[in-house]
């Protein structure tokens, strides 16, 4: 809905934008969510992500840190934001 996705583009520029830069692009600290590698990367995936941290890998990065303090609903709506810009991004792949 129009709703969730405004909730999880509010709760990615609050939480996650520091890292993983405007329309989870990329930034200093955290990788680009757009990046192809994550093509296979489920729901659940992010969920965990979000909850647990991710341990460095693919990239120079440090760890990511478990983001607390959030409900199901605004992780659902993180995870809804984060796919919009995936697809937006990869439909100008081609």
């Amino acid at each position: 809905s129009p709703e969730e996705l405004a909730l999880g583009e509010e709760v990615f520029v609050e939480n996650c934008q520091t890292c993983h830069g405007e329309g989870a692009g990329g930034g200093l600290a955290g990788p680009p969510l757009t990046h192809e590698i994550y093509r296979d990367l489920r729901d659940e995936d992010i969920r965990a992500a979000i909850r647990n941290g991710v341990p460095q890998k693919n990239w120079d990065f440090a760890p990511m840190v478990p983001i607390p303090g959030l409900g199901d609903t605004e992780v659902a709506a993180v995870i809804r934001y984060v796919r919009t810009q995936q697809e937006e991004a990869w439909s100008d792949d081609g």
